[in-house]
């Protein structure tokens, strides 16, 4: 599923609430394996924009979720690096 929304985060996972719907997409922090930075997910081209890609499990369901946070390159580095300090920690 796709679409424009919001993201945030907080100590348990990240969360993305596509407009128009009700209940946010919701990643937990322990269920992340890998954080990625591409140009294009699940085959979508994203014209140039930096998408996120949190690679985590879902029981025995391994998922790649991409997401285009921001046009603005800098913030989607940033923010990558805050997501990957909160795995650590």
């Amino acid at each position: 599923m796709s679409g424009n929304g919001n993201y945030w985060y907080n100590d348990k996972g990240f969360y993305f609430l596509r407009y128009l719907t009700k209940t946010p997409i919701f990643i937990p922090f322990y269920a992340i394996l890998k954080i990625r930075l591409g140009t294009w997910h699940s085959g979508r081209w994203a014209f140039g924009n930096l998408i996120i890609k949190l690679i985590w499990k879902k029981g025995d369901l391994i998922l790649s979720s991409g997401f285009i946070v921001s046009v603005n390159k800098e913030e989607t580095i940033n923010l990558k690096q805050l997501l990957e300090y909160n795995l650590a920690t």
